[in-house]
């Protein structure tokens, strides 16, 4: 379970650090509409990461009582996260 959450923690700062990248420099634009103001702001990978942390945190704790959950829910969120920095890789390519 402690690789997984590391994992997990590890790709959302990494969505936090494309996202943050590539739109600072137009290469793709933001679509969650609730980032969307705040991806050019410097203050988004300390949101991203403090985030990741925050989730990576919880799951730990649900992961001590309730081990099955935990490890279904982090393997969603990574899951989730990998497709969502697919997605991302794509369309840079693509719009280049």
């Amino acid at each position: 379970m402690g690789y997984l959450l590391l994992v997990t923690g590890g790709l959302q700062v990494l969505d936090g650090v494309m996202s943050y990248f590539f739109t600072n420099r137009g290469w793709v634009q933001e679509l969650n509409p609730l980032l969307t103001a705040l991806v050019s702001e410097s203050i988004f990978p300390v949101l991203k990461i403090v985030g990741a942390g925050a989730t990576v945190f919880a799951l730990w704790l649900i992961g001590k009582r309730f081990p099955r959950l935990a490890t279904f829910a982090a393997t969603t969120v990574t899951v989730f996260y990998l497709a969502v920095i697919g997605w991302n890789l794509q369309v840079l390519i693509i719009s280049a």
